[in-house]
């Protein structure tokens, strides 16, 4: 599959998604600021593989969709560029728009943070870098890939300072 996004917004949606929500700190987020290396504790191990063995299969079927669309576009617009370029333009989120991709995303985001309550700072793992670094860590490129596409986290943070 061609990649997604050039190289260059690869890695700037990366460093954005990963960085972003560290400003919510300052509203109460519950983000501890973590660096704990992947794997990181046994609870949060399992948890990552359980992550991986959901997103994986809908990675796979988004990803065979959008190889679709870039082969369509690439055809009507006479480059892998342009269609590219195309599909971004309507679909800023890419293949990450998926319903389904963005349930596994929440869910796990969420079971992250559930998972931390009630750890200290040097056992938690952020739910971003948990959903991301681990997984760029674990060398699953196509994931990371998909996830890199979207433009921000399918999630949100309640009045009490809580993700919802």
């Amino acid at each position: 599959m061609p990649p997604i996004l050039t190289s260059h917004r690869r890695e700037q949606n990366i460093y954005r998604l990963l960085e972003a929500p560290d400003d919510l700190m300052l509203s109460g987020a519950p983000l501890a600021g973590s660096t704990v290396p992947q794997p990181g504790a046994p609870r949060h191990r399992e948890l990552f593989a359980a992550y991986l063995d959901q997103l994986r299969p809908h990675v796979e079927r988004v990803g065979s969709d959008w190889q679709e669309a870039m082969t369509y576009q690439t055809g009507r617009l006479g480059s892998l560029e342009a269609a590219r370029d195309f599909l971004i333009q309507e679909y800023p989120a890419g293949p990450a728009a998926d319903m389904h991709f963005i349930a596994v995303v929440r869910e796990f985001w969420l079971a992250c943070d559930a998972l931390n309550d009630g750890l200290g700072a040097a056992e938690s793992v952020d739910p971003p870098k948990f959903l991301l670094a681990w997984v760029i860590d674990a060398g699953e490129n196509l994931c990371v890939e998909v996830l890199a596409s979207q433009p921000y986290w399918p999630i949100g943070l309640s009045k009490d300072g809580r993700w919802c």
